[in-house]
């Protein structure tokens, strides 16, 4: 059974950061704290984890394994939770910035 994101899986998630500051852990400690302040879930979390790494709605339904209407609503619920409108609201309010990914050419 899938648990969500565990401390060590969030970090191995932000491990591929280019850092010199330690903004990895930096920014796995700000989930962490964020997720337990305002109540999140684990698959919240995971959620959060992912679009702090700049993944879009499909990519998030495919790093979860579900349908992309399921990580909409997750998303949702973690916008609502955390009182934001939008991924520049969210990055904003949780003092990040934002790094897009960076598209492949076909």
């Amino acid at each position: 059974m899938r648990r969500g994101v565990t401390p060590t899986r969030s970090a191995e998630l932000f491990e591929g950061e280019q850092t010199t500051d330690g903004l990895g852990a930096a920014r796995c400690a700000k989930v962490d704290r964020v997720a337990v302040a305002c109540g999140l879930g684990e698959r919240e979390k995971e959620v959060l984890t992912l679009l702090l790494e700049g993944c879009s709605a499909s990519e998030v339904a495919s790093a979860m394994v579900v349908a992309n209407g399921t990580a909409k609503s997750h998303i949702r619920h973690v916008y609502k939770k955390l009182g934001v409108h939008s991924r520049d609201e969210l990055f904003e309010k949780l003092g990040i910035e934002r790094e897009e990914k960076s598209k492949q050419s076909v």
